[in-house]
């Protein structure tokens, strides 16, 4: 603790809204990682298993 109150006024006012800055950056980062992820997975479901799906749906329609 006595780091703590060796800082000055300025730095223990300021201390807190860089670690908060930092958080959101990093929270930021890994959002656009998984919405990039998410979209990856999306696009290979629509290109793989749709067309599939409406072939089935279609074939037990003629029948």
């Amino acid at each position: 603790m006595s780091k703590l109150a060796a800082l000055g006024f300025r730095t223990r006012i300021a201390l807190p809204f860089v670690i908060t800055a930092a958080a959101l950056v990093f929270i930021g980062l890994f959002s656009i990682n998984a919405v990039r992820s998410l979209v990856s997975d999306v696009d290979e479901v629509a290109d793989n298993y749709l067309p599939a799906v409406s072939e089935i749906l279609n074939g037990a329609l003629r029948i």
